[in-house]
């Protein structure tokens, strides 16, 4: 392609996922709630600065610093109000989304030729499961953008004629190490790499094809190197217990602390004691209720469920598209890029089983990137189809043509002839058909179902004082209050706060017979006071109840205290 046709399409492919990603905003009631955990580290960089957040935080820091920055940026250009973090973690995940159209875009061009990357690159600005990140405030998009810039490094270097320069693989590290700062699933790129490498060693055994796999290793660990050890040793986790904990983010956010309390040093307690009521039994405070455990089991089950999630998120049609573009090329596909992708593939598909066998869960987001690259597969199955039903149009046309011009013509009047005829926009007018059929996903609202928390933090700005505190189960509110906000997994600081005034809870949270849904029921119906209730249009459980906190009726509760 023209390099001057090549930057207009990319521009224009920006300009689209802007317009995707601004609509897709604008459309969300609320993000996703995972987006809480990023805020309490974002929160603690305002409070704490960045060394002393990153040493007592091990949740992966990149997103986080992002959205600090995000929001000092617009807070102080005033174009967001200081409590409204859920602008600043809905920016700083678009932006990112809208730069990885680039790389995207010049993966697949290189993988799959001009056209197919383009209706690719399309699908890819639109499908749901992708789209829908940065409206949700995740570090998904982050991560998949390092990753895909990583993974392009990677295809110039094994799809050069000449073997490739070594800096592409240093590039390559360069943005794996900065991936695994958003998210640990871009572990699997080294793995695909050093395996490649040695793959093509052993196709072509040599001492010069053995030199080149190592030095094509150690020019990789370079610049992973020059990532990991700076921001390790930032961290002070150097050791290998604390660097595997920091990389794979086993740990997650310390997300007991306060949300939108900014006083210096503000902790949380890391062990909390055991509370019990007298003829009553123990109180029980957690993020999660188990009782209504959708887990499975055994690496079968896991397998399956990868299947399903990947089909289900490209909407099964693009899955069948993607398998047949990868039918009608399965046996040209032995270049080297060929085999790294190959290997990616496997590392992607046995990490998600392992990992999901493990956990006994798996989302959407655990495969993004086997979607990214099925998109791919599936913007070469539309144009293969395209140029089918291309060829079946174009035999009668030819014997129209035959019989209607039997005499030598000129190549300009044969051309005129064709272009009228249907063949030929077949090929766009099934690929704007299908980059509209995913379109769809951007129509309607992104979590509708939570309205009710949006009025809930919309009567606390009315009501609650700055000075309040909130216990919110969910934690919601805090995007969009100011209020100091303490979320369930912490009611137990939340209750021994003199500043406790209000608590919001759901009512599917108070209507399940867990030990924790218990609990909820007996503070509230003892030490609570309703004082304000916010329908959901879908459904009675997402409705949400604001209760005023009476700390003197929580005396006479005479709990007691145990240690843990």
């Amino acid at each position: 392609m023209d390099p001057r046709r090549k930057l207009a399409t990319a521009a224009a492919l920006l300009f689209v996922a802007c317009l995707v990603q601004a609509w897709t905003i604008s459309r969300a009631v609320v993000p996703a709630q995972d987006c809480v955990r990023y805020l309490i580290v974002a929160q603690g960089f305002e409070r704490d600065g960045l060394t002393a957040t990153l040493r007592t935080q091990p949740e992966q820091p990149l997103f986080p610093t992002l959205v600090w920055l995000v929001h000092g940026l617009t807070t102080a250009a005033g174009w967001v109000n200081t409590a409204d973090w859920a602008a600043s973690l809905q920016i700083a995940a678009a932006i990112p989304l809208v730069l990885s159209v680039l790389p995207v875009y010049l993966l697949f061009q290189r993988l799959h030729g001009d056209r197919a990357a383009l209706v690719a690159t399309l699908l890819y600005c639109l499908l749901g499961g992708i789209s829908r990140l940065g409206a949700d405030g995740l570090s998904d998009s982050t991560h998949l953008a390092l990753f895909m810039a990583a993974l392009w490094c990677a295809a110039q270097y094994f799809d050069a004629a000449d073997g490739g320069s070594p800096g592409w693989l240093t590039g390559c590290g360069l943005f794996t190490g900065l991936a695994l700062t958003a998210r640990c699933e871009s572990v699997v790129l080294p793995v695909a790499l050093v395996a490649t490498l040695a793959l093509l060693a052993c196709l072509r055994p040599s001492w010069q094809a053995w030199k080149r796999a190592a030095f094509g290793s150690a020019t990789f660990s370079l610049g992973l190197t020059l990532v990991l050890v700076p921001y390790l040793a930032w961290c002070d986790a150097l050791t290998p217990t604390t660097a595997l904990t920091r990389l794979m983010g086993r740990a997650g956010a310390a997300e007991a602390a306060p949300l939108n309390d900014f006083r210096p040093g503000a902790r949380a307690n890391a062990i909390e004691p055991r509370w019990e009521v007298p003829g009553l039994g123990r109180l029980v405070f957690g993020k999660k209720d188990t009782s209504n455990s959708s887990r499975f089991h055994g690496y079968l089950s896991a397998g399956a469920k990868l299947l399903h999630e990947l089909a289900q998120t490209l909407h099964y049609w693009l899955a069948v598209l993607a398998s047949l573009g990868l039918a009608a090329r399965w046996r040209q596909l032995v270049t080297p890029l060929d085999r790294f992708m190959q290997c990616l593939c496997a590392a992607l598909i046995v990490a998600g089983i392992l990992v999901a066998a493990r956990a006994g869960y798996l989302s959407t987001r655990h495969v993004l990137l086997l979607v990214v690259l099925a998109i791919g597969w599936a913007g070469y199955g539309i144009v293969f189809v395209a140029d089918w039903l291309a060829g079946l149009l174009t035999r009668p046309v030819e014997r129209a043509s035959r019989l209607l011009m039997p005499r030598p013509v000129s190549e300009q009047a044969r051309r005129l002839f064709y272009g009228l005829c249907p063949h030929a926009g077949a090929s766009s007018m099934l690929a704007a058909a299908c980059v509209a059929a995913c379109g769809a996903d951007c129509s309607g609202q992104l979590h509708a179902s939570r309205e009710a928390h949006r009025e809930a933090a919309q009567w606390l700005m009315m009501h609650a004082a700055p000075s309040a505190a909130v216990l919110d189960s969910r934690g919601w509110t805090a995007l969009y209050t100011g209020r100091k906000t303490y979320r369930y997994e912490a009611a137990q600081a939340a209750f021994t706060d003199p500043a406790l005034r209000y608590v919001v809870v759901e009512q599917a949270e108070l209507g399940a017979s867990s030990r924790r849904s218990e609990t909820m029921r007996l503070l509230m119906g003892h030490a609570g006071e309703p004082v304000a209730r916010f329908a959901a249009a879908d459904s009675d459980k997402h409705s949400v109840a604001i209760y005023r906190w009476r700390p003197e009726r929580f005396q006479q509760l005479g709990v007691q205290t145990y240690a843990r």
